[in-house]
């Protein structure tokens, strides 16, 4: 026997409540925090006067060439060397201005913050840098961070206008907060 169809009258009817969409989210700005960066300005240089010269390099020995003497316990040619350039060391400091023209580095878009403090040792030819040795004094960086700094700071002494041929040391302070 073949199932019977429901009687219509004797089936309740359920209405499912109407559906409502779901409300947006509500919509979040975006929050851009600028850091604060601080650019403390480098000090004064330390001056050489003109007067001292820098000291040739030694020349390199042959390589084919043996001791010229007995050897001597605890006596090398680096020792030697070495004493002649502590010895050259000395370095006069003035508090005025060592050069006319002096820009500042320009601090590169980092994602770095902290503290650094670099040294510059830098030779004046013809009145222009010609050369710098750029060392971290104060500073955990990153090899990237440190390049870009040590970048920043060559710029800034390749603009340097300096009259004479001198030497001169210089810190540069940067703070990122």
């Amino acid at each position: 026997m073949p199932p019977k169809a429901p009687d219509p009258q004797l089936t309740p009817v359920v209405e499912a409540p109407p559906q409502r969409a779901p409300e947006p989210a509500p919509m979040l700005k975006p929050r851009l925090e600028v850091p604060v960066i601080s650019l403390i300005p480098p000090p004064e240089p330390l001056m050489d006067g003109g007067a001292q010269q820098i000291a040739p390099a030694a020349a390199p020995a042959p390589l084919l060439a043996g001791p010229a003497g007995p050897a001597q316990p605890g006596a090398t040619s680096e020792g030697a060397a070495s004493g002649e350039v502590a010895a050259n060391a000395r370095r006069a400091i003035s508090n005025g201005p060592l050069c006319v023209d002096m820009p500042a580095p320009t601090l590169p878009t980092l994602a770095w913050s902290g503290q650094a403090v670099l040294q510059a040792q830098a030779v004046v030819q013809g009145g222009r840098v010609v050369a710098a040795d750029i060392r971290v004094l104060q500073g955990s960086l990153d090899p990237r961070t440190r390049r870009a700094l040590t970048q920043a700071v060559q710029t800034a002494l390749a603009g340097y206008r300096c009259p004479g041929e001198q030497r001169f040391e210089q810190e540069f302070s940067f703070k990122v907060d």
